[in-house]
């Protein structure tokens, strides 16, 4: 049943516990934070840390347990560490316990530990009723994902493994299976299984790299599965880009949400950028994610905002894009929390309500259509440049006038609003607050700064950028 969670001191006691308890809802004490259930079975918490447990009530009587009110004391010595290793023991174990909702099953093989008659636990000798609760497939597919957006990948893979009919591999055997399935060097007849395995598990995880790899390696069912793998791909970019929004269903149904297109675009993304919006709707009422990148480095709001752009600003008319009202419609819901980058020890984080977050993805979307051109380059360098495009007030300005009020308050569109973001945020600026985003050409003229790899240019690569100590833009 999802309804019953089983907790282990650490990883050593995962397989033990899986000796006893056929369900892969089997956690550890890090991986149970932050995790709820009905019911949670705890196992030899204090029995496998006897001693620890008997130093950590050492002089503690029931009397002391019964006072309203406890005494804190630091230790005399401040230096005097020692008693800190108990902290993870008497913390496992409250954490351990806090997980359950209903009820919580204790097992521990030392039932007359004095940490267990402190707490007046008593063994229970009787028969324990328990009434059997199956849950459904669906049930448990649900919470998979559920954990899977909670980060415990380990569990969420053996529920899939199991309802949908594949076998489980942990990383550690997916890792070698890969490496063997996928050496050229090996013959057919050495590594079939592991072909068939790692074929298997890119099916059902839609790893579709690895089976254009196979495929390459001649393994028939490999190459038969790409085949027609592509030719879907090119009807489904067409019904999403017609809006045709029963055969997306039915691609969808086929492949998952989330089937992508040889440039690493999602449906999503396309409906998006073509300004389909009923058919975007029902992607992300079949919980589309937001967070894919394609592999050009944009996600799903870079699309929406550079097909916007191109129609709103560019007057591109030869497609559908998207309008005003689709802008307004789906940026909450499209939009993530956060921009998240780094530079050089430093990891920066943006948040998607702030007007630094808009200025990045605004300018990521409109630099190639800026009318100022110029190389970036060292200083004593001019040879060893690369050409660029930069922004100065009046386009940032006027791009920011094109974003409906909804979606940017009036007071963010002014000039000297937006200059005080820019200045703040520029390159190596003495400021605490400064997160480094823009390195400016001249007074008022700026580009995303390269080397934090903000910037979905394809001319000048994260790598590429370190090749410049940039110090200045010549403007052409």
């Amino acid at each position: 049943s999802t309804k019953y969670a089983v907790i282990v001191p650490d990883n050593q006691q995962k397989a033990k516990a899986a000796q006893f308890f056929k369900t892969p809802l089997i956690f550890n004490i890090q991986e149970a934070k932050g995790l709820e259930y009905e019911n949670v079975i705890l196992t030899d918490f204090i029995s496998n840390n006897e001693a620890e447990f008997r130093e950590i009530i050492s002089g503690v009587s029931l009397e002391d347990l019964k006072k309203e009110e406890l005494r804190y004391n630091r230790a005399a010595d401040k230096h005097d560490k020692d008693a800190e290793i108990y902290k993870f023991y008497i913390n496992s174990f409250y954490v351990a316990i806090t997980r359950a909702v209903k009820n919580i099953y204790i097992f521990e093989q030392r039932s007359e530990h004095p940490m267990l008659q402190l707490l007046q636990m008593r063994e229970n000798t009787s028969d324990i009723a328990v009434k059997e609760v199956k849950s459904s497939q669906e049930e448990w597919l649900d919470e998979a994902r559920r954990l899977e957006i909670q980060g415990k990948y380990e569990q969420a893979e053996q529920i899939r493994a199991k309802y949908l009919g594949y076998e489980y591999l942990s990383p550690e055997q997916l890792e070698t299976i890969a490496a063997l399935a996928l050496d050229p060097t090996k013959k057919e007849s050495e590594v079939k299984k592991e072909r068939k395995q790692l074929f298997s598990y890119a099916i059902h995880h839609r790893e579709y790299d690895w089976i254009d790899q196979l495929a390459k390696l001649s393994f028939q069912r490999a190459i038969l599965y790409m085949k027609e793998l592509r030719g879907d791909r090119k009807e489904y970019e067409k019904h999403l880009r017609l809006g045709n929004k029963d055969k997306v269903s039915s691609f969808v149904q086929k492949y998952g949400v989330d089937f992508t297109l040889e440039d690493g675009s999602t449906g999503l993304m396309l409906a998006l950028s073509h300004g389909q919006d009923e058919v975007v709707k029902a992607l992300l009422a079949q919980n589309a994610s937001i967070s894919p990148i394609d592999k050009n480095g944009k996600c799903a709001l870079d699309h929406l905002l550079s097909a916007y752009f191109s129609r709103i600003h560019f007057k591109y008319k030869q497609q559908q894009l998207p309008s005003e009202q689709t802008l307004i419609r789906f940026w909450e819901k499209i939009r993530p929390q956060e921009f998240v980058y780094e530079l050089g020890s430093r990891q920066y984080h943006v948040n998607s309500r702030s007007m630094l977050f808009f200025l990045i993805y605004m300018m990521r979307n409109t630099w190639q259509h800026q009318y100022n051109k110029g190389s970036i380059c060292s200083i004593g360098k001019e040879k060893d440049s690369t050409t660029t495009f930069y922004f100065d007030m009046n386009s940032l300005v006027e791009l920011a006038d094109m974003i409906p009020d909804e979606i940017l308050p009036p007071y963010r569109k002014k000039r000297s609003y937006i200059n005080s973001v820019m200045a703040l945020h520029e390159w190596e600026k003495n400021s605490p607050y400064c997160k480094s985003t823009f390195i400016r050409a001249e007074r008022g003229c700026y580009i995303l700064n390269y080397h934090a790899g903000i910037h979905n240019h394809p001319l000048i690569t994260a790598e590429e950028a370190m090749k410049f100590l940039v110090d200045r833009i010549i403007r052409r």
